[in-house]
């Protein structure tokens, strides 16, 4: 719960907050790749970013399903979501 524990529901306005901070900070990585290492490498840390995007719908998916099939308690899927992206990281 160290990353959603503070919100009570987490609404789109809260989800599109952790999108732009999501990609501010990743644009800003790419920059200074691109300035301390090279534009190239920029490019291809962009490009993984982004396979990564399109690639991830479907985890959300299977973990949706794991947290169903593994009968766990409704109050604990949002520590069970908060722990797996700490893991994930």
């Amino acid at each position: 719960e160290f990353t959603l524990g503070r919100f009570d529901l987490i609404t789109m306005p809260v989800a599109a907050g952790w999108l732009v901070c999501f990609c501010a900070a990743c644009g800003f990585l790419a920059l200074c790749i691109g300035v301390i290492r090279s534009w190239m490498e920029a490019g291809a840390y962009t490009f993984c970013l982004l396979l990564n995007a399109v690639l991830s719908p479907d985890n959300l998916v299977v973990f949706m399903m794991f947290l169903k099939q593994a009968q766990i308690p409704m109050p604990y899927h949002r520590r069970a979501i908060s722990h797996g992206m700490l893991l994930a990281i």
